[in-house]
């Protein structure tokens, strides 16, 4: 299983290297540059959330026993960042500024609502808040169909395979498709009461993940430009 989250980690470092290839070889707005800083962010947290790994691995866990036993406090923040950014990367390529508005309305909800409840409650350090990752899926899902249903009116829709933000679309919507329906139920199943679940978790929490950031390296690719 190490070697498995290794390979998920190297993946998406070298998602980031590539795209920020990408930035830099293309003319791209603002929002395709944050989107591979954010890359860049959420490689960056996972390696260093490998510190209670190493931690634990060393014979001398100083951290057992502290809040900091886990990393789920850099996970927490890290899932807020990212989904706030996500809507916000979908919310900007919207033409009906009403839309546009709601999205950015519930943006600010979102945040306000999320650390409320990393606040008021030990979710922060104890686990992974699913108030946090579920909300955002469903808040995120429902920006992309907007987003696909304001290309499928536009002109863009024939251009679909050359737009860098529907690969990113598509990565995103299969990832939490299938990964969101299994992070609800995985606190209740833990290896003590079906080893098999956790198992079939862990194996499509990392399938999901290569399958997400191979469509952003093949995003990169096909949209960039030709000299």
């Amino acid at each position: 299983m190490t070697q498995l989250v290794i390979l998920a980690v190297c993946l998406e470092i070298l998602t980031a290297c590539v795209g920020l290839f990408y930035i830099k070889t293309n003319k791209v707005g603002i929002y395709t540059k944050y989107f591979v800083y954010i890359l860049f962010f959420i490689a960056f947290t996972e390696v260093i959330g490998t510190y209670n790994t190493i931690a634990d691995t060393s014979g001398s866990n100083v951290l057992k026993g502290t809040v900091f036993e886990n990393n789920y406090w850099i996970h927490n923040a890290q899932l807020i960042i990212t989904f706030t950014f996500y809507v916000s990367f979908f919310r900007n390529l919207l033409k009906n500024k009403k839309q546009k508005k709601i999205i950015g309305v519930l943006c600010v909800l979102y945040v306000l609502a999320t650390v409320s409840n990393l606040v008021f409650s030990d979710i922060y350090f104890e686990s992974i808040s699913k108030f946090t990752y579920v909300t955002g899926s469903v808040f995120l899902f429902l920006t992309i169909l907007i987003y696909y249903f304001n290309l499928l009116t536009s002109d863009y829709i024939l251009q679909f395979k050359k737009s860098l933000p529907f690969y990113f679309s598509v990565g995103l919507l299969l990832y939490h498709l299938c990964v969101t329906p299994l992070f609800i139920y995985n606190g209740y199943y833990t290896r003590t009461v079906s080893e098999s679940f956790v198992k079939v978790y862990f194996y499509t929490l990392i399938t999901m993940n290569i399958i997400m950031y191979t469509i952003f390296i093949i995003g990169f690719i096909r949209c960039r430009t030709k000299k």
